[in-house]
């Protein structure tokens, strides 16, 4: 006589539970490689992980809760990996909020002039954290919520692809095996779900009464198959590793060089292609400098005071009665910069010729020009 075999509710919430904490591994480690070290990337890692539970402790109660919880909890996490000592014993303060908008309104101006792999500083950090907590939340609210598996995979399949379109070095499919495993899981999770709603399965007596084991054989078996076949296949593509024929990088991107200086630069200076940006004509070599970095805050960010500048002419001296070495140093951009700061030794005592309006900071030993200095540009 036939009998009724099916997965049980608990089977199918685990099974749920195995394939979003595989889609968070894979985003975590596939959007880790956009920072310099390991340190970013167990991060990112710990905080999907946590995203990825929540979302599943919270998949039986309504999603305005759910999502509500899963926002406060978020803040709790920034507070916790960014700004842990504006924290108070974990919770967020009204000081962690405040650093919290002040990375935010800087995440901008940093994405812009960081070349990935990028250091890990409060502004990305945040962006990054908002970024893996978002996705893998809203990948199981649309697969496991809405019934949608395959457009769940879609934002974090968008952490993956933007990790490959910003980091242009050695191409590492692991990266893209290891999503397209997590995305099956999510699809087999699913599926469970839905044989189960279709009603009782019917198998014949002495076959197995528990659906997940020999579905979980031929699962395996397409799933291994589907694996290999999209990891080798891309190589007898043609085309496979060139250049796009579009490049969507280069689309509202400008040629001017771009460095900050108010964070490390060390991502900069290990390009493989280094670029001119200025050159200097002097009797003896000197260090010269941007900004001058003189605040350090309570977490241990350095920044530059702020001060009010004074507009400078041609020929006026600067300082008097300095002590050392006097040298005449002549600038020449030589590629169009994308900062107002110019380039000059500690200390100048005067400013002979520029070709434009420049203003001096006597506080931070500092000028810039209203405008970022084109090629060509002297003084």
């Amino acid at each position: 006589m036939a009998r009724t075999a099916g997965t049980t509710a608990r089977i199918q919430r685990l099974t749920a539970l195995i394939a979003i904490e595989l889609i968070a591994l894979a985003v975590g480690f596939a959007f880790g490689r956009v920072f310099i070290g390991h340190g970013a990337t167990y991060r990112l890692l710990a905080v999907s992980v946590v995203s990825a539970l929540v979302a599943w402790a919270f998949e039986r109660r309504s999603l305005l809760l759910a999502t509500a919880v899963s926002a406060v909890l978020l803040v709790v996490a920034i507070g916790i990996v960014v700004f842990p000592a504006t924290t108070w014993f974990g919770a967020p303060t009204l000081e962690t909020l405040r650093h919290m908008a002040h990375a935010a309104s800087q995440v901008g101006e940093e994405a812009r002039i960081q070349i990935s792999p990028a250091p890990a500083n409060d502004s990305l950090m945040l962006a990054a954290i908002t970024a893996v907590w978002a996705a893998v939340f809203s990948c199981f609210a649309l697969a496991f919520r809405a019934g949608s598996p395959l457009l769940s995979l879609v934002p974090p399949v968008a952490l993956v692809a933007f990790a490959d379109s910003v980091l242009e070095g050695v191409i590492k499919p692991i990266y893209g095996v290891l999503y397209l495993i997590a995305a099956l899981a999510i699809v087999f999770a699913d599926s469970l779900r839905r044989i189960h709603g279709w009603g009782p399965v019917w198998s014949p007596p002495g076959a197995r009464n528990r659906l997940l084991p020999s579905a979980g054989r031929g699962a395996r078996r397409i799933g291994a198959g589907a694996v290999v076949l999209a990891a080798l296949s891309p190589i007898f593509v043609p085309g496979f590793g060139s250049k796009a024929v579009f490049d969507l990088s280069s689309i509202n991107a400008d040629s001017r060089v771009h460095v900050s200086p108010l964070v490390e630069i060390g991502a900069v200076l290990n390009q493989s292609d280094p670029v001119e940006v200025f050159q200097v004509q002097s009797d003896q070599p000197a260090y010269w400098r941007m900004v001058g970095l003189d605040v350090l805050d309570d977490t241990g960010q350095w920044s530059q005071a702020v001060e009010q500048g004074a507009a400078v002419q041609e020929g006026q001296q600067l300082a008097t009665g300095l002590q050392g070495t006097t040298i005449t140093e002549r600038f020449t951009v030589t590629h169009d910069l994308g900062y107002p700061w110019l380039p000059i030794a500690y200390e100048p005592s005067a400013l002979e010729q520029v070709d434009d309006s420049v203003t001096w900071f006597a506080g931070s030993q500092t000028m810039t020009v209203a405008a970022p200095p084109d090629q060509g540009a002297t003084y």
